[in-house]
């Protein structure tokens, strides 16, 4: 098992699923958190969880 993640690793596979919340969505959410909107309203427009963005923003 470790030898095909292993194999995969050094053909530039990495395993694991996307992350919802890219490069993007953080500065906009940090923006917006910036301007005083609610985590509600933040995490409606980004198409996420609002949980998902009090783990991501610190």
């Amino acid at each position: 098992m470790t030898a095909g993640l292993s194999a995969a690793r050094d053909r530039g596979r990495i395993g694991g699923r996307p992350s919802s919340l890219t490069a993007a969505k953080k500065r906009q959410a940090n923006k917006m958190r910036g301007d005083g909107v609610p985590m509600s309203e933040i995490a409606e427009v980004l198409g996420v969880a609002r949980s998902t963005l009090y783990r991501n923003m610190q």
